[in-house]
């Protein structure tokens, strides 16, 4: 799993759930996924200061809910933000990436809309 694997993962999770209150094995699981996705992307920034952050938090003898879920809401903005200035502007043109916008958000299909990732 590489860095733009890992994004997808994450931004699945966040999708599906529509939260970031996260239990401690789910934490647990994001940590795991993210060192994962350093060997294949090691010089990642973004895996890198997430894999820190995690590693801080995990160290801790009590991390708590809050820790967890502040971590949780940053995660998911940071990945907003990949999507957008990463990801995004090398699935296409402007045009493309109206067309992709409106199946994610549009009910272009009769079965609903569409998420991107």
């Amino acid at each position: 799993m590489n860095e733009r694997d890992f994004v997808y993962w994450a931004q699945g999770y966040f999708e599906l759930t529509g939260n970031c209150d996260l239990t401690p094995e789910q934490f647990e699981m994001i940590h795991n996924h993210v060192r994962l996705s350093l060997v294949e992307s090691p010089h990642s920034p973004l895996l890198t200061k997430w894999n820190v952050v995690l590693d801080y938090v995990l160290s801790l003898d009590e991390h708590t809910e809050t820790l967890r879920n502040k971590f949780a809401e940053e995660m998911a903005a940071n990945i907003n933000d990949h999507f957008l200035h990463v990801i995004d502007p090398v699935d296409g043109p402007p045009v493309q990436q109206a067309f992709l916008n409106e199946l994610h958000t549009g009910p272009l299909r009769p079965s609903g809309p569409q998420m991107r990732c």
